[in-house]
Parts: structure tokens; C-alpha cells; sequence
């Protein structure tokens, strides 16, 4: 056991400017040792969190918990000199208790009340003059916090011993209970009796109790001195702190041996760190946000955003600040349809503008009654391009007339059974009573009529004798008929090949007949036709060979309809084409049986370069003949190879009709 010293009591202590005004008097302690028994001898003290209540142990072997005010005493024998004890502040559980004789530290298990570990420091502590100038304190100082290197068992022992005011630096294992000395060194040269010692984990320093000398002196864990108390009382034997920071004050608890007291004084100054745990440059004392950055303050209303529940911009300038913005980025008080939900945000229009009962939002036919549906098909009649009722439609006409052909300045008029809206107009000679080359030549095809000649080749005289002409009438688009598929249209071209792509989409290669259907060119003039397929054809303009084959622009009107044996409405008719084998010679070509047939035929190939035409003779109830007729206008030879035609024949003169929907508009 140590000498025991009387010390008078001091009234003050020596303290720090920043804590003028701290009071440490005998007469301000508060004595809570009432429970321990009176020839108890505290030989340390240390506060324990986790079980929020002290621990005090006996140079006779005791070690004893109690609360903060003395009351709710737990006691066990523990045996031996025990001087001094310590927490691991990150596993609290277990009590750490340094032993004078013979040198040790144990490890101690308050829940169950066992040792866990006696770790012997015989020869790792360095021994001593007297048996009681040894091991008198202990404290941790967990790895980050101390200097040394770091330690696989979590932090290291600082143990004190009386003789010399000695600190040895020890590195214990308690699994394998071994103990290394890392590092001894003397706080104060030339004074000894170092009585307690305390890790404060808040402000990261060591506090040294001196009992001889009344001192409590508090150092960094790289030795560096921070401060000097004079404490009062006698014989002081150990130290600890209940937590202070940030407040900067704390209650220090003071175990004395003679005569037995553990004391409380309050309010003593602690040196608490300063803080900027989130970085913004504000320490935590003054922080305004803590977590926050608290110069981010968007709305500038003086609450940094971390914290800052309402968001006081107007970034749409609309007068309504973004935490009440119902609509962002755009105007709340632009509300066209006044059901509440600002224009820029609102997914329905709940306008009726054109007053049908239906929202704008869900009208189908916008500025149209959307109930009118004559035809029931779910599109309003002013949006409905059609009428899914089937209408008896004038899609066309047949129609004959013979003629003279005095010159080229006479022209021959047809007026139409029917009014059209875009006509095409494919006509022949179905007769050959004149053998001077010759072909039709149309002009202002309009709505209701159209001009026509019985043009010969420019070599020619241009007059032809009486011949019977055939031609077809058909309004310009695509129709579907009784499942057959018909496509008229017409194209700008000349004397060079140009692809036509039709309107409709065809399955099968289909038969097609074309003409000029301007006269902007006055020379004569045909149309000669080859790659035909499902999506297109070409076709180009042809003179006479005697000419430079160079002709203007001409609207150039075709007829493509697919092959077989069908109806087109009313209109019976057959749509072949031949094998490659029509020449020059006359070939007998049959068809269906018809009571009044409309030949007309147009080469489909392009085997033979001259030009050329198709005529016809001896029109029958279920044949015709027909040849390749070429022109002599820079030779006398007439021979034309091998081409295949394709013919249309139709049963009947007059109106074609058929059913299609109606047109609404």
C-alpha cells in the first residue's frame, strides 16, 4: 500500500483562461461513497456507459458498482492489490483492472461476475525499488488515437507507476495472454507518485493524477502538454469523467483512500474539441444544419436547404414560390380549361370547344359533333373521308364512234354519259379500214368530254379514212371491286423510260394500258411500256424513227387492272396477257364470250425498239385480231420481233358501276 500523505485543502485551483470562474473547493464536492464500507480504500474509479454507473475497486481486493449518487451498490471479491481500472470505450462491457502485486491486468466480466483474463505484466512492466511504488493506474487509448503503431488487439495500455511518475505504453492479447512493452516515458521529470490516470475519449487526451503534489495534468497522446489543475483533498487515488461535449463542462469524479471518499465536482472545465463534423466551415456549436452545408441556401431566407422545408424561390415567376408550386416551370394562374390544374401540367383539356358534350381531350372529330356517325363506323361524319355505307358509284364508261380523219387540224369531240372529277381516257381503233399507220391522240380530257384524232405518222398525209374507235373512261384512283384490284393515274414524262409507281398494291403482275392524254407536242406520237411488276411499270413517249426522238412533256394517263376473268362492277371482263409471240403478222387472240366487246391492247415487253402501235380487226363476240404495226418513216420494213401484250375486254357500252363507300364531304 502506498505512504499515505496529508494534504491541506486548497480552496482554488489553477485553471485555464478560457475556464476563469470554474470553483474547486473541498466544500464543493459531493460525497457518494456512503455506501462503500467505511474501511473501504478506493483505489480507482471509472465511469462506464454502458451500464451508465461507476465502478470503484480497493487496494483489498474489491471491486464495487454504483450509481452516479452512491445508491444501488454491486459488489465482488475480486482478491489482490488492485490499484487502478479502465473501459475499452468501444465494448464497455468489460472492466480492465490493473494489479500491484504481483504485476497484471484482468479482465473482468460484470454481467457474469468472472475474470475473464489475468494477463501477467511480470517482466513486460518494468519491476520497482519498493513493493509499493508499482503499478497505481491504468488507462486505453484505443488505435487512431494514440501515436504508436497500430495494435491487432484495438488499442493499447498506458499503466502508471508510482515510483519516478513512470507511464509504460503495453500491448496486450487477452486470448493468447501475452503482453509486449511498446514505449515508457515520465510525463514530468523528477515527479513521482503518480496515483490515476484516465483516457478521455471526447477531448482525445491523457489526465495524470498526482496525489503528493495535488496535480491533475492533462496531456495529448503524442505527450505534448495541455493544461494543470490543483485538485483538492487527500490522498487521491483515481479519476474520471462523465461526457462534456460539446457543452465544454462535466462532472469529475475523485476517488480519495484516506480517509475513504469518492467525490463529485461539477462543472469542470473540459477542453472539447471544435467540431465541423459535416464540413461547411461552421463548427458544430454554431452550425445552423448539422449534416449540412449551411452556406446552401438557395431561397435566401436564411435556413440552409439541408434543413429548409420550404423552398421560398419562384424560379417560373409565376407569384407562387416552388413549395407551393402546383405547376413548375410553368404559370399557375394560366388555367384555360378552370378545373384547378394549371395549362402546363394538365393532361386532359376539359374545354368543349365545339359544344358536342365531349372534352377537347377525348374529341375525336375537333370542331365536329362528335355523336353524328351516319355510317355507325366510330369516326364523326366531319372527320369521316368516307361513308362505310355502300353508295352505287360511276367509276367509269364505255363508249364507240367511227370517224373520218380529214387532216391533222380536225379534232373530234365525245361528250361523257358521266360528270368526273379527274378522268383517264384510254382509246383505240377496234377497225382496220385504212392501212396507213395510225393511232389515237388525245387532247383536253376534262370533266366532261374529251377531243380526239385518228393521228397518222408524221411522213404521212394525215388523212385516214373511216374508222371505228373504242375507248374507256375510268376516274382517277384506286379501287377495289368485287376483289379485283384497279389502279388509274397518270405521270409527266417524254421520250425517256420513267418509272410509275402505282397507287394500290397489287398480288399478281397485272395488265396495263397507257396514253398521252396532252398534245403539247404536235409530232405523233405513242406510248411504249416495259417492266411491269406488282409495285410498277416504265413507260416512255415514242415518234416516228424519221424524227430526233426528243418530245416534249406529256401527261401520260394509264389503266392497270388485274388479270383474269371478272366482274368490274356491272361490267364483265377478261384481262390476259399473251406469250411472247405477237409480231407484225396478224394473230387471232380469244377471249370470254360477250354480247358487245371493247377491245384494247398495249405491248407489255419492250423486245423491239421501233416504234410501233397496236391495231385491231374483226372484233367477234369471243376473239379479234391484232398485230404489232410499226411505221416507214426512215425505212420501208415493217417487221417487228416478238412481244408480249396484254389485252382488257369488256361486255357492254355505258356507265361502269359498281358499289363503294359513300363519300361524305
Amino acid at each position: 500500500m502506498k505512504k499515505r500523505i496529508l494534504l491541506s485543502v486548497l480552496s482554488l485551483m489553477l485553471v485555464p483562461s478560457m475556464v476563469l470562474g470554474f470553483s474547486w473547493t473541498r466544500d464543493s464536492a459531493v460525497e457518494i461513497q456512503q455506501n462503500l464500507a467505511s474501511n473501504y480504500e478506493p483505489s480507482g474509479v471509472i465511469w462506464n456507459p454502458d451500464y451508465n454507473a461507476l465502478f470503484v475497486v480497493s487496494d483489498e481486493g474489491d471491486l464495487t458498482k454504483i450509481n452516479i449518487d452512491g445508491s444501488n451498490e454491486t459488489a465482488w471479491r475480486i482478491g489482490g492489490d488492485l490499484e487502478g481500472l479502465t473501459i475499452d470505450q468501444s465494448d464497455p462491457r468489460y472492466i480492465y483492472i490493473a494489479k500491484e502485486r504481483p504485476f497484471a491486468l484482468i479482465k473482468f466480466d460484470p454481467i457474469n461476475g468472472t475474470i475473464v483474463k489475468n494477463v501477467s505484466l511480470v517482466g513486460v512492466v518494468p519491476a520497482v525499488s519498493s513493493v509499493n511504488q508499482g503499478i497505481e493506474a491504468v488507462a486505453y487509448v484505443p488505435n487512431g488515437d494514440h501515436t504508436y503503431s497500430h495494435s491487432p488487439n484495438g488499442g493499447l495500455f498506458y499503466l502508471g507507476v508510482q515510483e519516478g511518475g513512470r507511464i509504460h505504453v503495453v500491448d496486450v492479447n487477452f486470448g493468447s495472454g501475452n503482453a509486449v512493452l511498446v514505449d515508457s516515458f515520465v510525463p514530468v521529470s523528477g515527479r513521482g507518485d503518480l496515483a490515476g490516470l484516465h483516457y478521455n475519449y471526447e477531448t482525445k487526451t491523457i489526465f495524470i493524477l498526482y496525489d503528493s503534489s495535488n496535480r491533475l495534468r492533462e496531456i495529448k497522446t503524442d505527450k505534448t502538454f495541455v493544461e494543470e489543475y490543483v485538485v483538492p483533498g487527500n490522498a487521491q487515488e483515481g479519476v474520471t469523467f462523465l461526457p462534456g461535449c460539446p457543452s465544454g463542462a462535466t462532472s469529475i469524479f475523485i476517488a480519495e483512500d484516506y480517509p475513504s471518499k469518492v467525490l463529485r465536482y461539477d462543472g469542470f472545465p473540459l477542453s472539447c474539441p471544435v467540431l465541423d463534423t459535416d464540413g461547411d466551415g461552421v463548427t458544430d456549436d454554431m452550425d445552423m444544419c448539422e449534416g449540412y452545408d449551411d452556406a446552401a441556401d438557395l431561397d435566401q431566407d436564411g435556413t440552409p436547404d439541408g434543413c429548409d422545408t420550404i423552398d421560398n424561390r419562384d424560379d417560373d415567376n409565376d407569384g407562387i414560390v416552388n413549395e407551393y408550386d402546383m405547376c413548375p416551370g410553368h404559370d399557375d394562374a394560366i388555367d384555360t380549361d378552370a378545373d384547378n390544374i394549371p395549362d402546363g401540367c394538365d393532361t386532359v383539356d376539359n374545354r368543349d370547344s365545339d359544344n358536342d358534350g365531349v372534352i377537347n381531350e377525348y374529341d375525336i372529330c375537333v370542331g365536329y359533333d362528335d355523336n353524328l356517325d351516319v355510317d355507325s363506323d366510330g369516326i364523326p361524319d366531319g372527320c369521316d373521308d368516307t361513308d362505310d355505307r355502300f353508295c352505287a358509284a360511276n367509276i367509269g364508261e364505255l363508249g364507240k364512234t367511227s370517224v373520218i380523219q380529214e387532216d391533222n387540224a380536225q379534232w373530234h369531240t365525245v361528250n361523257l354519259q358521266n360528270t368526273y372529277i379527274d378522268p383517264v381516257v384510254i382509246a383505240q381503233m377496234s377497225t382496220y379500214n385504212g392501212s396507213n399507220p395510225a393511232h389515237i391522240r388525245l387532247r383536253n380530257v376534262g370533266n366532261t368530254s374529251f377531243e380526239f384524232q385518228i393521228e397518222e405518222w408524221d411522213y404521212l398525209d394525215q388523212w385516214h379514212t373511216t374508222e371505228e374507235i373504242t375507248y374507256i373512261v375510268m376516274e382517277r384512283g384506286s379501287y377495289e371491286v368485287n376483289g379485283v384490284m384497279v389502279d388509274v393515274g397518270s405521270a409527266t414524262l417524254k421520250h425517256n423510260f420513267k418509272t410509275v409507281t402505282y397507287g394500290a398494291q397489287f398480288e399478281n403482275v397485272p395488265v396495263v394500258l397507257s396514253q398521252a392524254q396532252t398534245y403539247n407536242g404536235g409530232q405523233a406520237v405513242v406510248t411504249r411500256q416495259k417492266n411491269i411488276d406488282t409495285n410498277s411499270f416504265s413507260v416512255k413517249l415514242k415518234e416516228e424513227e424519221g424524227n430526233d426522238g426528243s418530245h416534249a412533256n406529256e401527261e401520260v394517263g394509264y389503266i392497270a387492272i388485274e388479270g383474269g376473268s371478272h366482274m368490274l362492277g356491272n361490267t364483265f371482263f377478261n384481262a390476259i396477257v399473251t406469250p411472247d409471240n405477237v409480231t407484225h403478222s396478224w394473230q387471232t387472240v380469244n377471249f370470254s364470250s360477250m354480247n358487245n366487246p371493247f377491245f384494247f391492247s398495249m405491248m407489255q415487253s419492250h423486245d423491239g425498239g421501233d416504234s410501233a402501235g397496236m391495231r385491231h380487226r374483226n372484233v367477234g363476240s369471243n376473239s379479234v385480231e391484232i398485230m404489232i404495226e410499226e411505221e416507214q418513216s426512215r425505212d420501208s420494213e415493217m417487221s417487228h420481233t416478238t412481244e408480249s401484250v396484254g389485252y382488257l375486254v369488256l361486255d357492254g357500252v355505258g356507265t361502269i358501276t359498281t358499289e363503294l363507300m359513300c363519300s361524305l364531304n
